[in-house]
């Protein structure tokens, strides 16, 4: 795994992203989201995601739950939204 920074676009969002790698096959990602109005409900949006991940012999176990905060938009004024992926 790799650390890095970086800016993506994915055909109705912009991703402005920081991956930090950690000691013990642990990482976390944090992004800004950019998406059109007329894509989503909420225009600007923060994603924190810590990435656990162990490989166990030939098995391979993940975990990533996100969390995230709409910063502008309809959903503005709630708080943070837990997600699995």
């Amino acid at each position: 795994m790799r650390a890095g920074t970086g800016w993506r676009s994915y055909s109705s969002a912009v991703y402005g992203a920081e991956i930090v790698a950690l000691a013990g096959g642990r990482e976390y990602f944090a992004g800004d989201r950019y998406q059109r109005r007329q894509f989503s409900e909420d225009t600007w949006n923060y994603e924190l995601r810590p990435i656990i991940d162990k490989q166990l012999g030939r098995w391979y176990l993940d975990f990533n739950p996100t969390f995230d905060k709409s910063l502008h938009g309809l959903n503005a004024g709630k708080g943070w939204s837990f997600l699995r992926m």
